[in-house]
């Protein structure tokens, strides 16, 4: 492995032209990183915030020349090794072949493939795929759109379009010898072994998440947060107060003309000092669903999904990136309302309880137990 004064960091600029030659042409975003020695190339986008394997002194993990001497010292198992939400593509010219590493994490750092006439496209986004192959357009997945109208979402690697993929959580795509294979390199499982005690599982999170927001904290110390009034946003904002003198900014939304959990956002913003700012939802927000649609490019919906939009424009103004925290309301109980309780408490037990309801019902229509006051109103 070469020194690191013999390792070049390719700086990248937006449009850009990152490589070409007669078998791979990369043009480059703002936020991509590149490094390159010995013909073997690294690219990385999205956020890597470490490594559990040991890296030489002054690398960090998100430096793309990191990916090169894991890539050397490990081969194609060095991915796994990588902490955050990313995508990585390294081009070994010397063996002749290209690989692209998704993360394990879903929804954050995403890569799309198409292929064509013998060529491989791939992209962060779907768009710039169907813009060089147009015709893609009027060629719909219909698995992937009745699943959409079932469920709301599109689950990888289906997308609204039938010949665009995208890379599933943890899968490699490699390209040799003009073949282009797919496998899984890292399938996240549930540990073997769990926490019983609940007392000493809540600390375990509440140390690991603190943990990681201070270490977010650390790489942007000018990052904001989504405050909504939640269990989630409100925990994250707590925790990330102790870890700092100044006042964290934190963005909410509010409402005149339906609920929402603004008041328990500015009591937990005056508790913990933030500098708090709301923006307030009048209905016109409605009007940004076209450009909505246009982000999200796949089919999706979720019932906050302009108000989450309208949050991250408000942070948009102040700040570079956020901090927030989805799914605790669902996960915790805390926006089930007593109706949809017994619901649910319906179709768990419902199935069991039949047969039993049954016979009570029929004990109940015969002439002897309908003569009884107590059986009638029961």
């Amino acid at each position: 492995m070469p020194g690191l004064e013999d390792l070049s960091v390719i700086p990248v600029s937006d449009g850009a032209v990152l490589l070409a030659d007669e078998n791979l042409l990369l043009l480059g975003a703002t936020d991509v990183v590149m490094a390159e020695v010995d013909g073997v190339v690294a690219v990385s986008w999205g956020t890597i915030t470490g490594s559990l394997a040991t890296l030489p002194d002054g690398l960090s993990a998100d430096d793309p020349r990191a990916l090169l001497h894991l890539y050397a010292e490990l081969g194609e198992s060095f991915a796994r090794k990588l902490n955050g939400h990313f995508v990585v593509m390294i081009y070994d010219r010397p063996r002749g072949k290209l690989l692209l590493f998704q993360d394990r994490f879903p929804g954050i750092a995403t890569a799309y493939r198409l292929e064509r006439e013998g060529l491989l496209y791939f992209s962060d986004r779907i768009e710039p795929l169907v813009r060089v192959c147009p015709d893609e357009r009027r060629k719909l997945d219909r698995v992937a759109l009745h699943q959409y109208l079932a469920d709301t979402y599109i689950t990888a690697p289906a997308t609204i379009y039938a010949g665009v993929r995208q890379l599933e959580c943890g899968e490699l795509v490699r390209v040799e010898a003009s073949v282009v294979t797919s496998s899984i390199y890292d399938d996240w499982n549930r540990p073997a072994t769990r926490i019983e005690d609940g007392r000493q599982a809540l600390a375990v999170y509440r140390t690991l998440l603190g943990d990681s927001i201070g270490e977010w904290m650390e790489r942007d110390p000018s990052c904001g947060f989504l405050l909504s009034g939640g269990l989630d946003s409100s925990a994250i904002v707590a925790l990330a107060a102790g870890r700092t003198d100044r006042a964290l900014p934190t963005c909410g939304i509010a409402a005149v003309d339906f609920h929402t959990d603004a008041p328990y956002a500015r009591r937990v913003a005056e508790r913990y000092g933030t500098d708090h700012r709301e923006r307030l939802v009048d209905g016109h927000e409605i009007d940004d669903l076209p450009r909505i649609a246009w982000e999200m490019e796949n089919p999706f919906y979720e019932p906050g999904m302009i108000l989450s939009w309208c949050a991250l424009s408000l942070a948009a103004e102040r700040v570079g990136s956020v901090i927030g925290g989805e799914t605790a309301d669902q996960l915790f109980g805390a926006s089930v309302t007593p109706v949809r309780r017994r619901y649910f408490a319906r179709k768990k037990y419902g199935p069991l309880l039949k047969p039993w309801l049954g016979l009570v019902r029929g004990v109940a229509r015969l002439p002897v137990a309908r003569s009884n006051t107590f059986v009638r109103k029961v």
